[in-house]
């Protein structure tokens, strides 16, 4: 299930974090130019709708038919003369926020992401987002007087504050989660800046300078290519990602005295296996045995940023916290067992996707149920079934740790161990809801006009938990999150926080 959000956000990353050299073409391609007509368009937003019917199993979890049914009305009413395929990708995603599934993804056109990095100039700067204050952390302009910690208030006459809103707005999510589509935003402003307002030759902004002073600055947008040489001349080459680092494990263990950190990046086994060349099952019993022998009482379990994956190495870390036999999942369903219209999903395995269907499902009722098999398990349906105890269970103190971008399989892993009141959970609320996702299989459809793209998932996961959806995530016993001055001294807050409340347990005993 982390497929998509791995896929989605690399993607943004990939677009406007200086991997391309090129240098800004003269001649725009069609997608920025070519004008659709508005029949053309009208026609593609009613496929969509349709398809959305057919086969999103939790298309009506948050909100009802007639609020979807409306907001797709709206998207046609605003849409009056012949636009653009970019202009048509930014009238569609306000409705991402009301399909509120956030393995429900929108993208402009292939073409616009080839051609993105050769024709969007971008803010020149890395920034963070700090108590509703946006800031510089890097400075890739020309100009070397603007400082680390400059407080962003306005860009071109409009607010950051307001701008982030609306950027927001355009945001999948699960449910009323307001802290991944935040994440997302303010992670890579400058490329959604580009992506859904546009690219200026020239920012004016309005600042304050980290001795409080404020300024009016114009400062000249730039290209990726210049960012990037801008980026090694002043702070060297740029430290490889989790993903793109193969010294990086996912799964890491550190134990200190009576306190161990088991850090998990990501629960996808395939990506796992292949580039981290790590097994989770393995490396669940073994990391618990050395738990155990080392006595430790505080097991710190940090899955920030971990974006989901597979259900089975979820099941085998819960099978080392709970010390009875558990089921994870309540259900699962589709609403289709032959994907219908499949035509719209260019240059995707929907053979496999039927077939897989084909075998896996049964008919209940309106919907179909997966059957646990063999091949279900491999396409993600793990955890239907009991699961026993494994030989060592951690029965100490357990803290976990979270943030927006602990989503998918790990807002079900947390689901269970809230449901339990295994842990004390620390840091921000996570992006993956906790009682329900539609997830799973997924395939990209391709509107036939504007050639726009919209990821399909077909499968609604139900956890076996007892406590209400409410559209929210575990909300943290203690909220914390790195300010500005954490991420300019390179310090891990959250963790030190954690640590600092073991000491003062410690001292109570």
């Amino acid at each position: 299930m982390d497929r998509l959000f791995q896929r989605y956000y690399a993607l943004l990353l990939l677009t406007y974090c200086f991997p391309y050299w090129g240098i800004a073409q003269e001649t725009k391609p069609q997608v920025y130019t070519q004008k659709i007509p508005v029949a053309a368009l009208h026609q593609d937003l009613a496929i969509l709708q349709e398809n959305l019917k057919l086969v999103h199993t939790g298309l009506y979890a948050y909100n009802d038919e007639a609020t979807l049914d409306q907001a797709f009305l709206s998207v046609k009413e605003a849409i009056q003369e012949p636009i653009t395929a970019l202009d048509f990708y930014r009238q569609m995603t306000p409705l991402l926020p009301v399909i509120a599934n956030g393995h429900t993804q929108m993208s402009p056109p292939r073409a616009y992401e080839q051609a993105a990095p050769l024709q969007e100039s971008v803010l020149p700067f890395l920034t963070y987002w700090d108590r509703d204050t946006l800031y510089i952390t890097k400075n890739l302009s020309n100009d070397e007087s603007i400082l680390p910690r400059t407080a962003i208030l306005s860009i071109n006459g409009e607010s950051t504050r307001s701008i982030i809103e609306r950027l927001m707005a355009t945001q999948t999510r699960d449910g009323f989660n307001k802290t991944l589509p935040r994440r997302s935003v303010t992670n890579n402003f400058i490329g959604w800046y580009a992506r859904m307002i546009g690219s200026p030759e020239t920012f004016e902004l309005e600042v304050i300078d980290p001795k409080g002073q404020a300024q009016q600055l114009t400062v000249a947008a730039h290209y990726a290519a210049e960012m990037r040489a801008i980026y090694k001349n002043r702070y060297g080459t740029p430290k490889k990602s989790f993903w793109q680092d193969k010294n990086i494990p996912t799964l890491e263990l550190a134990i200190d005295g009576k306190i161990a950190t088991l850090t998990i990046r990501t629960f996808s086994m395939s990506f796992t296996k292949k580039y981290k060349d790590q097994k989770f099952k393995p490396f669940f019993k073994e990391a618990f045995e050395k738990i155990e022998r080392a006595g430790v009482e505080h097991l710190i379990l940090d899955l920030r940023s971990n974006g989901g994956g597979d259900p089975k190495p979820t099941v085998a870390l819960l099978a080392h916290l709970i010390d009875e036999e558990f089921t994870f999942y309540k259900d699962i369903t589709a609403l289709q067992k032959k994907l219908p219209n499949k035509q719209y999903y260019v240059d995707q395995p929907v053979f496999w996707h039927n077939t897989m269907h084909k075998v896996g499902f049964k008919k209940r009722g309106n919907s179909y149920a997966v059957k646990e098999t063999g091949l279900t398990r491999l396409f993600g349906a793990a955890g239907l079934k009991p699961t026993k105890p494994a030989k060592t269970v951690y029965q100490g103190e357990l803290y976990v740790l979270t943030n927006a971008a602990s989503f998918s399989a790990t807002g079900e892993t947390i689901a269970v161990i809230k449901d339990r009141n295994l842990a004390t959970f620390i840091g921000e609320e996570a992006g993956g809801n906790p009682n329900q996702n539609t997830s799973g299989t997924s395939l990209m459809m391709e509107l036939p006009n504007s050639k726009c793209l919209v990821e399909m998932p077909f499968w609604l996961f139900e956890m076996n938990v007892d406590f209400e959806n409410t559209g929210h995530s575990i909300i943290p016993d203690y909220p914390v999150r790195n300010t500005i001055d954490d991420v300019l001294a390179g310090r891990d807050a959250v963790m030190a926080f954690t640590l600092g409340l073991i000491a003062e347990q410690e001292g109570k005993e």
